[in-house]
């Protein structure tokens, strides 16, 4: 089984943060809530690979953020399933693709919680400006793409 993996990570300055709760192009990470079938807006057939999902990360935190983390913290620094960039070939096992693909977006998930974990414990250099938020992000980053 061919299958091709695409992460898109955005910083800050490039997060469309407003309103991605309503947008129904995406779908936030949820434990109780699977990928299906229908969450791939593409739909192929003998293209070569069996699908495609392309995943979306946006963090929202500032200096005066990081001194006192608010109890919704995990909630700005969250990732995405882009439903209208991914794609399932119909004629494939779509089962197969359907767990290698929700693999991949639980995994992805662990590595945003090791990112929420080191931002909340290194708050105060944040705060502080001797360490920034995209250097932390940039190395959990790097530790996923080696995964």
């Amino acid at each position: 089984m061919k299958c091709l993996f695409i992460i898109l990570m955005l910083y800050p300055g490039l997060t469309l943060a407003q309103k991605k709760e309503i947008d129904t192009n995406y779908i936030y990470w949820n434990k109780d809530r699977k990928l299906k079938q229908e969450d791939f807006l593409i739909k192929t057939a003998n293209n070569g690979a069996s699908s495609s999902a392309m995943f979306g990360s946006e963090y929202n935190l500032t200096g005066i953020f990081s001194m006192q983390i608010p109890k919704n913290y995990k909630e700005k620094i969250r990732h995405y399933f882009v439903r209208n960039a991914s794609w399932i070939d119909t004629t494939a096992n779509i089962s197969d693709n359907l767990t290698y693909q929700q693999t991949q977006f639980d995994l992805c998930e662990i590595y945003f919680r090791k990112f929420r974990k080191e931002v909340n414990e290194n708050k105060k250099k944040i705060f502080w400006g001797k360490l920034a938020i995209r250097d932390i992000n940039t190395k959990i980053l790097a530790d996923y793409k080696k995964e």
